[in-house]
């Protein structure tokens, strides 16, 4: 009796402890699941950080290419502008030799020719006419052309200039120069009487007549009278009369004495 009691009872507790143990493996397996389960995230975390560091290369990459491009775009920005040209100034018959520019001169009348010159180069030129520059005529039979004043004048690069050039003739017995008439540019010799005329005018308001007698005097000396007779009005008037002739007279005397002081009429 006692016996049946014992197996009873030990069948019971191998049964529980059957229970029991098979109760904490499955305990076990809980918290294996669990850290599987959370180690899936884990894994999703790293790879969202790694996805979230492919965007900061690109921003650089972009950066450093925007911060390249602006570089360029400011040192085009700051590259030197094309300089203009520069402007070369000198007197008519320096530039004539060095083949600067070319020149040619028209008769227009006997108080003015037209002068062209043409600029053979890719500079701006600032041109000065001074006093000794005469017009030399191509044929023998018309008068060379001093001009009455000095100037200063522009050409572009590459341009054409047409100027007007007061004049008085050189020649009192050679024909008053038409427009069919062309002559070249030269210049007087240095020391020369015609020079020490233009320059003792000055500035004064020498009227044409007493100009074109006092060079007539100078170049030709034909005499009073043939420097009286050699101009006439259309209505048969002679242009240069006596009192022009007498201020012509002064006006010499003061160029060949060297005076620069002004001469009236």
């Amino acid at each position: 009796m006692d016996m049946k009691r014992n197996r009873k009872y030990f069948w019971f507790f191998a049964a529980l402890l059957f229970v029991f143990v098979h109760f904490l493996a499955s305990c076990e397996e809980v918290p294996k699941t669990t850290e599987t389960a959370e180690t899936a995230p884990t894994t999703t975390t790293v790879e969202d950080t790694t996805a979230g560091t492919a965007p900061t290369t690109a921003e650089k990459t972009t950066e450093a290419t925007v911060s390249t491009a602006e570089t360029e775009a400011t040192e085009t920005t700051e590259e030197p502008k094309e300089e203009l040209p520069q402007v070369v100034s000198g007197d008519i018959h320096s530039m004539l030799q060095q083949g600067f520019i070319a020149a040619i001169s028209v008769g227009e009348s006997i108080m003015r020719n037209v002068l062209q010159v043409q600029n053979k180069t890719d500079l701006d030129l600032e041109i000065t006419l001074p006093f000794g520059t005469y017009f030399a005529s191509n044929s023998g039979n018309v008068q060379n052309m001093l001009a009455r004043e000095e100037k200063s004048f522009f050409v572009a690069a590459g341009q054409i200039a047409v100027l007007y050039v007061e004049v008085a003739c050189m020649n009192i017995y050679r024909d008053i120069p038409g427009d069919k008439n062309y002559f070249t540019v030269a210049m007087l010799a240095e020391n020369s009487r015609l020079i020490n005329l233009l320059k003792a005018m000055g500035e004064s308001a020498v009227s044409y007549e007493v100009v074109q007698a006092a060079v007539w005097h100078i170049a030709d000396n034909p005499g009073k009278e043939a420097i009286l007779g050699a101009l006439v009005h259309e209505n048969g008037e002679y242009a240069i009369k006596e009192p022009d002739y007498e201020a012509a007279l002064r006006l010499v005397e003061l160029a060949d004495s060297g005076s620069v002081r002004k001469t009236e009429r």
